[in-house]
């Protein structure tokens, strides 16, 4: 419920009585004045009121208040009654608000009724503090309180200072980025400022990493049973009696939470020859994987329980024409699985395992292998790409 201030004085004396004690106040018949005050839950706001009653005293009694101030009714304007209530409808002025009540006697009494400024809400963030986001994801702070500003600010390995009105002003979404930590309160003319909400637990950011295969070697295959290291034009082929292997070596730590994966691959010159391609991805499953030099390697690399379909796979087009390459479906749980392996040590290495997946006869894709199109050295600006969002 809100506090109110509450000041009764008799006009002329300058006599002030403090309102939670019933003050009684002679008239000029010797009558004795109480006075009750009945508060509903809110500010003095649109939509509030006051309502007071006058016990005991010298009946009628006329009720105003001095000044003007816009959009203050009476609920009974014309009332010569012991209670009235004061309403505060849309658009009401800001109170302190002096309330006259005039006795039978011609007597005036006033209350100056002082409350404090409303008090901005407190924003609120979403995601929620302790959620697990990227760090491409964004922020949004909201305020229950109509029109107020939000000022936040953010930390990355720490909390940061208590924003003011000079830090970062909010108007959209904000991107997390690696920032773990937020505070932000709220602000508006006539209101207190709001108390500091903020992401105190702190956020678990998973950023964006990629990594390629590092030397020749860490990425060929099959070609109808034939094994290869480099296929000719140096690309790999996927697809239709194609199987092939991407080791990327030094990449993310045991026991990490991912929350994003993706396979990225650029073209390796003609990239198709009609459709459909369909591919199932795994991964290597074991502790230290180590790319195969032959047939019978190959055959034995031992695959997770989970994998991914890539099914009806896009062409893909030369790095020239589309540098940015062509993105597989999500892949965290596969890789998750390789990442929660209870032997795995330090950012070792991980390796893909692609194979075909019911293709069209004669139907593959290509991509460009770790050598690049014979661009390098140095070699694998174009190779597979293996981005992936972990938590730091």
């Amino acid at each position: 419920m809100a506090q109110y201030n509450v000041e009764i004085k008799q006009s002329g004396d300058g006599d002030r009585f403090d309102a939670d004690l019933m003050p009684v106040i002679a008239c000029c018949d010797e009558a004795h004045y109480g006075f009750s005050f009945g508060f509903n839950p809110g500010l003095l706001t649109p939509g509030n009121n006051i309502t007071i009653e006058i016990r005991g005293g010298c009946a009628n009694f006329t009720w105003d208040f001095t000044g003007v101030h816009t959009n203050y009714t009476w609920a009974n304007a014309t009332t010569s009654g012991r209670t009235n209530t004061l309403i505060a409808s849309a658009g009401a002025d800001p109170i302190p608000i002096t309330i006259t009540i005039t006795d039978n006697c011609s007597t005036v009494l006033s209350m100056v009724i002082r409350n404090a400024a409303p008090t901005v809400s407190p924003p609120t963030f979403d995601p929620v503090d302790g959620s697990t986001v990227n760090s491409t994801d964004t922020i949004t702070m909201t305020t229950a309180t109509a029109g107020a500003s939000i000022y936040y600010t953010k930390g990355e390995a720490s909390p940061p200072d208590d924003p003011v009105d000079t830090d970062a002003l909010y108007s959209a979404p904000v991107t997390i980025d690696l920032n773990k930590y937020w505070k932000a309160f709220g602000k508006k003319s006539g209101n207190v400022n709001s108390e500091i909400g903020q992401i105190a637990t702190g956020y678990n950011v998973a950023a964006p990493y990629t990594f390629q295969p590092a030397v020749n070697g860490d990425d060929g295959g099959l070609d109808n049973g034939a094994f290869y290291s480099v296929y000719t034009t140096n690309h790999l082929r996927m697809g239709y009696q194609q199987k092939s292997f991407i080791r990327f070596p030094n990449t993310i730590p045991a026991l990490k939470t991912i929350t994003a994966a993706v396979l990225n691959l650029n073209g390796g010159g003609a990239s198709t020859a009609g459709d459909p391609v369909n591919i199932r991805i795994w991964f290597n499953d074991v502790d230290v994987p180590v790319a195969p030099t032959d047939v019978t390697e190959y055959n034995a690399l031992v695959k997770t329980t989970n994998y991914v379909d890539w099914d009806s796979m896009p062409g893909i087009q030369d790095v020239v024409t589309a540098p940015n390459g062509i993105d597989s479906p999500d892949i965290t749980t596969p890789l998750q699985e390789v990442i929660n392996r209870i032997g795995r040590s330090g950012s070792g290495a991980i390796m893909m395992i692609i194979e075909n997946n019911s293709s069209g006869v004669n139907r593959w894709r290509k991509h460009t292998a770790y050598e690049g199109l014979a661009i390098g050295p140095p070699y694998g600006l174009y190779a597979a790409r293996l981005v992936v969002n972990y938590v730091i």
